[in-house]
């Protein structure tokens, strides 16, 4: 059975979700995971994706007492421009 979502690596471009402005210009994104829930809203998403030019960030905020990531949830509707498609993922 085909995969109808885009392979992991693959780099597409999308609005930073929550995006303040209809002019806010697309931001490039590299896909680490498919079919993911966001645990701290037990939410199932398409994709969970990093920012192209940033990599994964994962920081301890002592304040918070906590680690937080850069890592974003897309559904496969939210993609703009498909920038580069990896060859398809070995089974």
């Amino acid at each position: 059975m085909k995969d109808v979502l885009l392979p992991i690596g693959s780099v597409f471009k999308a609005k930073e979700p929550g995006g303040s402005t209809e002019s806010e210009a697309a931001i490039e994104y590299i896909i680490i995971g498919k079919r993911a829930i966001n645990p701290n809203t037990m939410r199932a998403w398409d994709y969970i994706v990093v920012p192209l030019h940033e990599g994964f960030k994962n920081e301890y905020t002592k304040h918070r007492e906590e680690w937080e990531n850069n890592a974003v949830y897309f559904n496969h509707i939210d993609i703009e421009e498909i920038v580069k498609q990896t060859s398809c993922e070995a089974d």
